[in-house]
């Protein structure tokens, strides 16, 4: 029943993450729209229980949720798209163009742009401003703005103070929507070179380090060469001495082949990264992993791996040789055979990949 529950769990937080965030695949430039998809729904939600308390007539009310039932469509093929073909929203024109066109036609089916829900603008803007920034936003401002005024002539009013008000501070609200925007661009392409510099003194400390780290492994390396031999050449020397003297010798070598591994540690732990980061298939990773291992006849191997394909940027042979030595590891942990799992789940903006096995484990 717990199992049950936890997977239950594991589930309802993996859809709600992927409902929130979207595919690991999607582009940095259009994750913002893909959040934007569950806001709408949000609001398609609200509003239509909402249009049930506004006193609408039965044609208002009809043509109300007709056009709901169209930004449902709308959402579900932004959503498709976004899956599909990310770039084509890259730039922003189609969705502030469609955004603004669904809030004309509500406006004008649910008493015109002099209305109370006249509001709806505001947030549409917004949206498209911290999205896309200045140029979209201008297309929509002049779409927004157009219609108020042709729905003021068609009514035979002319320029009122209450148009000259609101479409002010419709554009008052995109300015200073996007002096935000660019502060905060701004900053974080402040703390983007701040850590680019951090990285740089890192990596410069690392080279002196790793100077530092290959003179001393000479300096060491050089004695212990002389203890080994030295041990080598009594084994030889002494094959018929007594098992104590046997003992301390091998104990000898064994000790200098510890201490040359404690060098090569140094240095690869000094050693500046020279890493090769690609787009790399997650199974494919997984697989070539596999390929390199021979597993026991009596061990059983299940794969639980996400559902869709999974793209990371990483340097994809550390990645193998980090699940090849996990997989080993499992291995040695089941001599008498057991079960292995491996999984890939995808949190957030990150791609987890879990490698358990039925082995006892290290003891304490």
């Amino acid at each position: 029943m717990k199992d049950n529950l936890k997977q239950l769990r594991e589930i309802v937080f993996r859809n709600a993450a992927y409902f929130w965030n979207g595919p690991a695949t999607l582009p940095n430039a259009v994750k913002l729209e893909w959040k934007l998809i569950p806001i709408r729904w949000f609001g398609i939600v609200f509003v239509s229980g909402g249009l049930l308390l506004a006193n609408l007539t039965p044609s208002q009310f009809s043509g109300a949720y007709t056009i709901l039932t169209v930004a449902a469509a709308y959402n579900i093929i932004l959503q498709m798209i976004l899956k599909r073909q990310p770039k084509a929203l890259v730039n922003g024109y189609l969705t502030s163009f469609a955004d603004a066109a669904l809030s004309i036609v509500m406006l004008l089916v649910l008493g015109g742009f002099d209305s109370p829900f006249y509001y709806i603008l505001y947030t549409v803007t917004i949206s498209s401003v911290m999205r896309y920034g200045k140029r979209p936003v201008l297309v929509m401002l002049l779409l927004l703005i157009g219609a108020d005024f042709i729905e003021g002539q068609f009514s035979g009013q002319a320029i009122t103070a209450s148009f000259i008000i609101r479409s002010t501070f419709l554009v008052i609200t995109a300015v200073l929507t996007s002096f935000l925007r660019d502060k905060t661009q701004n900053e974080a392409a402040l703390q983007e070179r701040l850590a680019a510099q951090e990285e740089l003194v890192r990596h410069q400390r690392f080279a002196v380090l790793g100077e530092m780290a290959s003179g001393v492994a000479h300096e060491l390396r050089n004695p212990l060469s002389g203890i080994a031999n030295a041990a080598y050449y009594l084994k030889s020397v002494l094959e018929d001495a007594d098992e104590n003297v046997k003992k301390h010798l091998s104990l000898i070598s064994k000790e200098v082949d510890e201490s040359d591994k404690i060098i090569t540690d140094l240095l690869d732990f000094a050693r500046i990264d020279t890493s090769h980061h690609k787009r790399t298939s997650v199974e494919e990773l997984i697989d070539e992993a596999m390929i390199s291992v021979s597993f026991p006849a009596e061990m059983k191997i299940k794969s639980q791996m996400f559902p869709e394909l999974l793209l990371v940027d990483v340097d994809a042979e550390q990645i193998k040789r980090v699940i090849v030595n996990l997989l080993l590891n499992a291995i040695q942990a089941m001599p008498e055979g057991g079960e292995l799992i491996i999984k890939t789940a995808v949190e957030e903006d990150h791609v987890n990949i879990s490698i358990t096995d039925t082995g006892a484990g290290i003891p304490p």
